[in-house]
């Protein structure tokens, strides 16, 4: 206890404010070339053909690779364990793009002023095929070859409790929310240096990710490199939120390094990292309550179509998250939950910071609120009679939420927004006002 309740400053906090942190974008080794990438300019299709020759004839461009040129192996940006079951559909380039900004190429130059007017240069010829925006887009048959399992990349249905409790005498209540996809916005863009020790020809790779080991298994068994020669250099971390525990940048820093046997950097722009990169999921949130007319929840159904983007990645985990988190802040005794994470032409959906903590909280307050007015029943209130108490184990789990204080903080928030008079005022108004009301 000689530590808990003191104040210690951040290891790295002095560095960051003045500048004197070294970011990977900031690394600087000998003899190190640069990459730009050439992402598909389409949704959907496949790769016919590409002419890379003016980019090649430009004076400083070092090689250019390709689908066709670079190891067809595949991996997946989320299998972070090799125990892991998850379907491997991603190649460094691809020759199926299946979502604008999907990379098909890079150019690797000696400056990153030559890389980037190289790839201007690259002409790919495609066929187009079909693609789908939404999930509701791919699940209506829009598309048949996305993938080879379907449109639906993962699908959960679970019962906590008895899904067949008699609920007649409840009042039903069915809200609807959109969740809007949000990109992280990190200070830092996505980013790696890649370096060739030759030596013992071990690959060292500098990035800001959040987890070190799951990239040495990506890299290691994408290009057949030994666990034990492939090292992982967690750099100074400018932000991620959830962006950088996936791996997007890395393979293609790694598959170039590789190629011209010099180390290489690669940093995408602002608008590179927002295309290619990841984001939080658009979704559709359904909730079904049954309560009792004094206002308790009876009995959940909840259904969950998230729009998983172009590939795989975290499908199932995203939402089996997502169910968790309907039974840790409510009493939800009796739950039906299906959750289906859809693949669509659209860039990768992945983890954001509170992980689907706020969709579902979103979709849950909407639904009380609507029950406290047709219930009649004011909206703290009906939080109360429903809110879980410290002690009480989640129903999911069996684990005991101990000192979870959710009547403490609906109760101080009451307080503080002084809710009793702001409702006074707003009952008010209305019996004052005919054609303009308060909600």
């Amino acid at each position: 206890m000689k530590r808990v309740g003191k104040t210690y400053p951040i290891h790295d906090a002095y560095a960051k404010v003045t500048g004197r942190a070294k970011y990977v974008g900031d690394i600087k080794l000998n003899n190190m070339a640069h990459i730009a990438v050439f992402f598909s300019e389409i949704p959907h299709g496949k790769v016919l053909s590409i002419d890379s020759t003016k980019a090649l004839e430009l004076d400083g461009v070092i090689a250019v690779l390709d689908p066709f040129n670079t190891t067809q192996n595949k991996y997946s940006r989320y299998k972070t364990r090799d125990e892991q079951t998850v379907d491997l559909t991603e190649r460094v380039f691809t020759e199926h793009p299946r979502f604008v900004g999907d990379p098909i190429a890079a150019v690797v130059a000696e400056t990153e002023e030559i890389a980037r007017k190289a790839v201007k240069l690259i002409k790919v010829e495609y066929e187009e095929y079909p693609y789908a925006l939404t999930a509701e887009e791919a699940l209506s048959g829009k598309i048949d070859n996305i993938s080879e399992k379907g449109p639906i990349s993962a699908e959960l249905n679970k019962v906590y409790g008895n899904e067949n409790i008699n609920c007649e005498d409840c009042v039903k209540i069915t809200t609807e929310v959109d969740i809007q996809g949000l990109h992280h916005a990190a200070m830092e863009t996505h980013a790696c240096v890649v370096d060739i020790d030759f030596s013992n020809d071990s690959v060292i790779v500098y990035s800001p990710n959040q987890s070190v080991f799951g990239i040495r298994t990506l890299i290691s068994n994408l290009f057949e490199i030994p666990n034990h020669k492939v090292r992982i250099v967690k750099t100074t971390m400018g932000g991620s939120f959830g962006a950088k525990q996936e791996w997007i940048v890395e393979p293609i820093a790694v598959a170039c390094a590789l190629k011209v046997k010099r180390p290489v950097r690669l940093v995408y722009n602002r608008e590179e990292t927002m295309v290619s990169t990841i984001s939080r999921a658009t979704m559709k949130n359904k909730m079904t309550s049954y309560f009792t007319k004094d206002g308790k929840i009876k009995k959940v159904e909840v259904d969950v179509l998230l729009n998983k983007g172009a590939y795989e990645g975290n499908s199932i985990p995203y939402i089996a998250t997502m169910l968790s988190k309907y039974s840790r802040a409510y009493r939800f005794e009796n739950v039906v939950y299906r959750g289906r994470a859809v693949l669509t032409n659209t860039p990768v959906s992945g983890a954001f910071r509170g992980w689907t903590a706020g969709e579902a909280a979103t979709t849950i307050e909407f639904n009380f609120n609507e029950a406290a007015k047709i219930l009649g029943i004011d909206p703290v209130e009906i939080r109360l009679k429903n809110c879980m108490l410290s002690g009480e184990k989640d129903i999911q789990t069996g684990v005991s939420l101990d000192d979870i204080n959710m009547k403490e903080c609906i109760l101080l928030g009451k307080e503080k927004f002084e809710w009793e008079r702001r409702k006074k005022e707003k009952e008010e108004f209305n019996k004052k006002m005919r054609d303009i009301k308060e909600g």
